[in-house]
């Protein structure tokens, strides 16, 4: 009997435990409800405080873009009336001018070499300063023809350097001032 009144009387203080902790955590979850609500509501306006800001610096960039936009194709338009854009035409004359020294070399070369073969006839102790000229006409198409390798291959390196000094040609003719930028 003393058995089971202790063995009740444990239950019922575990019963009651459990149901006082149940309280318990129903209390905290009532907090926690309580503080998301408050969190809730200071996101909430904190939101629409920043709507008014974002939408401003929004329409700001969007100005700015059209700005720069505009001047951009000003710039540009300014250069085709004075003339100054002949990106297209400098890889032209590039590529011509390494073509006609090309020609040239070529064409010394070989005026070179017929009067090579008259010396030849006429000295044979000329024949080693020949052959040294003869290498040195090589290398010196060699390397011709790898500068119109290099000006062919980089285009886009020739005409942005031209549009810079052109730039900066321009922005000092009109008294504008060059920006530094943040890199």
């Amino acid at each position: 009997l003393l058995k089971m009144k202790s063995h009740e009387e444990s239950l019922s203080q575990k019963e009651k435990s459990t149901e006082d902790k149940a309280k318990e955590t129903e209390h905290q979850l009532l907090e926690l409800e309580k503080h998301l609500a408050q969190t809730e509501k200071m996101l909430n306006s904190l939101l629409t405080q920043l709507d008014p800001l974002s939408n401003c610096v929004n329409a700001l960039a969007c100005e700015q873009k059209d700005e720069i936009m505009t001047q951009l194709q000003s710039i540009r338009r300014l250069m085709k009336e004075s003339g100054l854009d002949r990106s297209e035409n400098k890889m032209k004359d590039v590529s011509q001018i390494c073509n006609e020294k090309l020609e040239d070399l070529i064409q010394s070369f070989a005026e070179h070499s017929q009067e090579k073969e008259i010396d030849d006839r006429e000295d044979d102790s000329n024949e080693d300063s020949c052959e040294e000229v003869d290498s040195e006409y090589k290398i010196e198409e060699h390397e011709l023809c790898g500068e119109c390798e290099v000006h062919q291959l980089e285009p886009d390196v020739v005409e942005d350097q031209e549009v810079m000094k052109e730039d900066t040609i321009e922005s000092e003719e009109m008294g504008l001032r060059r920006r530094n930028r943040c890199e």
